[in-house]
């Protein structure tokens, strides 16, 4: 069921962004045909679940930046999902952060009724954090992460003498394992998209300046993912980067598109 609804934003999201449906279908095929997603299906896994979280998140969050109406709704149903993230994945504080810092970009203080958004959206994200550890949860959460963290560090020195590193860009060892062409079609595009930015102007249409921006914030909170969880206490495995997995194929797919598109060029 997780991957059904993955399958079904992925399409949407992107469609959404590019006007594409050839696109949006891509994407879905990225993800579908990937033996990551297909090897938790066989471990009765929580990872696609976390994703699927993440995803929706992502998809709500989005719909508040693009629609003037209901922006409420989505922006609370995002800080709602935002919030299950400290549940779903043992990194999931780490994308709680890059929403909440997504979310102040998007929406800035300064401009007029941003306030109100921005209100809606902490007061939801922290009342489901503060359920969760009054409920119990929570300390079990810390306790599960704490024990992954003795076992990667503490257990490894006492057994190696030393901690083992694992490779930096993990996740893209991890991506590559699994969907090596996706990851190369990703950081092509990336290279593009910044040597893009560097000698062209976006559009004037405001509609697809905003996909177009958000599109390229979803390929920041990938970045940032992949190097914080490097950086940071976290355990390199594989169920800790897969939460960005569904975000790396509609980021790869639309950048895909524009980059093919005579109209991204007309400007």
């Amino acid at each position: 069921i997780s991957n059904s609804i993955t399958l079904f934003l992925l399409n949407l999201m992107v469609y959404k962004i590019t006007g594409n449906i050839t696109t949006a279908f891509m994407s879905m095929l990225l993800y579908g045909t990937s033996a990551w997603p297909a090897n938790y299906y066989f471990l009765f896994s929580y990872v696609p679940f976390a994703s699927m979280i993440s995803l929706s998140a992502v998809y709500f969050l989005y719909n508040s930046y693009i629609n003037e109406k209901r922006k409420i709704f989505y922006i609370i149903s995002s800080g709602v999902l935002s919030g299950l993230f400290l549940g779903s994945s043992p990194s999931g504080s780490l994308m709680i952060f890059l929403m909440i810092a997504t979310l102040f970009y998007l929406f800035p203080v300064r401009l007029k009724g941003n306030q109100k958004i921005l209100i809606a959206y902490l007061a939801t994200i922290f009342s489901v954090i503060i359920i969760f550890f009054i409920s119990g949860s929570g300390s079990h959460m810390l306790v599960h992460l704490f024990e992954n963290l003795k076992g990667h560090y503490l257990d490894a020195y006492r057994k190696f003498g030393y901690i083992p590193k694992s490779p930096f860009f993990s996740f893209l060892w991890i991506a590559g394992t699994y969907n090596l062409p996706l990851i190369i079609l990703f950081i092509a595009c990336t290279i593009f998209v910044l040597s893009f930015l560097k000698n062209k102007k976006w559009v004037n249409d405001i509609e697809s300046f905003k996909n177009k921006k958000f599109l390229l914030i979803l390929g920041a909170i990938i970045w940032i993912h992949i190097i914080a969880i490097d950086i940071l206490p976290f355990t390199k495995t594989a169920r800790n980067h897969f939460q960005i997995y569904p975000l790396l194929c509609i980021a790869a797919a639309s950048f895909l598109y524009f980059m093919g598109s005579e109209y991204f060029y007309n400007y």
